[in-house]
């Protein structure tokens, strides 16, 4: 267990969030890390509860929902290995402002609200740090809901399989992170639509083999999605 524990302390370590601190603010955050593992749809915490900790994803995915009026739920985004859960917490009025609930096995550091809150008095840095992150998140739910009002349903999966081909030209292939009807709700279509958005990209060249997605031209895609 020791090992594992060193181990989660190095992973975490290395994550966006601690890039710049200072080692004591590090040190203090991680020397109360609380390791927890969840199975497929556990919860972590749900909208409105006390929001004791925060969390660092170290392996597998989480959903990120809000409960509407109506008692369903609308998936604001998906996270995994190395993303930050619930970085707010600690001035969000004391509750969490949306759900977290894990997608397969999941493994995480849980890290007290108290000791985030301590970190912040000792580095100011660290105050900016969260900062960004929660500016990180909102700019990704601005551009979902942006796609949603502008594209059609097949460029909204087009933007999704070109953020998976970042940085790749020409001829590519990516593959699906989430099961398909995942990826659906994320993108705020039903099962049917987004498989119809899949077939209509094999017009510009973008063919599906089980979870692989071959695109013939990067450049030709993202021309697409211009259009």
């Amino acid at each position: 267990m020791t090992i594992r524990l060193d181990h989660d302390a190095t992973l975490a370590g290395s994550i966006p969030l601690f890039r710049g601190l200072p080692d004591p603010v590090v040190g203090r955050l991680l020397a109360h890390r609380l390791p927890r593992t969840y199975d497929d749809g556990e919860i972590l915490f749900q909208e409105g509860d006390d929001a004791k900790s925060f969390f660092i994803l170290l392996e597998g995915t989480v959903k990120i929902l809000r409960n509407r009026a109506d008692g369903s739920e609308t998936l604001l985004n998906i996270l995994g290995a190395g993303d930050t859960i619930g970085e707010c917490a600690y001035c969000a009025g004391g509750t969490y402002s949306f759900s977290a609930e894990a997608v397969g096995r999941v493994r995480v550091l849980a890290i007290a609200t108290e000791t985030v809150s301590s970190c912040v008095a000792e580095d100011a840095g660290f105050a900016s740090v969260l900062l960004r992150l929660q500016q990180r998140h909102l700019e990704t739910m601005m551009d979902q809901l942006e796609q949603m009002k502008l594209l059609t349903a097949a460029q909204r999966v087009a933007v999704f399989i070109l953020r998976l081909a970042k940085g790749l030209r020409g001829a590519a292939t990516v593959s699906l992170p989430y099961e398909k009807a995942l990826i659906a709700q994320l993108l705020g279509m039903n099962p049917e639509s987004f498989s119809r958005a899949l077939a209509k990209l094999r017009e510009v060249g973008a063919t599906v083999d089980g979870r692989d997605i071959r695109i013939a031209s990067v450049e030709r895609l993202r021309g697409f999605c211009r259009s």
